[in-house]
């Protein structure tokens, strides 16, 4: 039986705001967080969501909240929607994360495109291979809980990145790190089998380069 998913971005978060590594450290929204998971809401009013989940974190809730309507029972607060884990690093200046990433980028551009998704850059932070496994197989599992329902989940622009990956929707060149927008969304099909991308709403692929 076909099962709809709506897979929706938090809105900014003050770490978002201030330029600080998120994770699983838990953030709020801000104020213009809160107005865009609003505008998103009112772009799905015409959908009816038979129920919604998020992940455990404040600022994924919080979203799902203002987009549903109602408070979500904290049995669909989610932990394996929770963004990627950045280890040591979260709560740490955003600049951390691109010196280290600098650091790599020549061993990193060595690699296959099938080893450099499984690499860790640090032992402590998830590969995008080890984050689009486990953000994938949750949303297998609320499908599968949920058949024939229309689902809105509140998530992390990272979990769905490398999902929209795994589900062949883009490449890593064409889907770089922070390319989903806040409180962009992705609709998704579930047939019974397999998660099939049907909407994307959020991000705009990008052109390879030349070089």
């Amino acid at each position: 039986m076909r099962t709809v998913i709506y897979v929706v971005r938090h809105g900014e978060s003050e770490a978002n705001r201030d330029e600080i590594i998120s994770g699983h450290f838990d953030t709020p929204l801000t104020d213009e967080g809160r107005k865009q998971a609003a505008q998103t809401a009112i772009k799905l009013k015409d959908i009816h969501f038979d129920g919604a989940y998020s992940s455990d974190l404040q600022r994924a809730i919080e979203t799902a909240e203002i987009i549903y309507g109602k408070s979500l029972d904290t049995a669909n607060h989610i932990e394996q929607l929770r963004e990627r884990t950045f280890g040591s690093l979260e709560g740490k200046p955003s600049e951390r994360l691109r010196k280290l990433f600098e650091d790599q980028k020549d061993h990193r551009n060595s690699l296959s495109e099938q080893d450099r998704w499984e690499h860790q850059v640090a032992e402590d932070i998830e590969s995008d291979h080890m984050l689009s496994n486990r953000f994938t197989e949750a949303l297998e599992q609320i499908a599968q809980d949920n058949p024939g329902k229309t689902i809105l989940v509140a998530a992390h622009g990272g979990g769905i990145r490398t999902m929209l990956i795994k589900l062949k929707h883009g490449t890593p060149a064409e889907l770089p790190s922070g390319s989903f927008r806040n409180a962009g969304h992705v609709k998704l099909v579930y047939d019974g089998k397999e998660l099939l991308v049907d909407e994307v709403d959020g991000v705009e692929l990008q052109k390879r380069s030349a070089e």
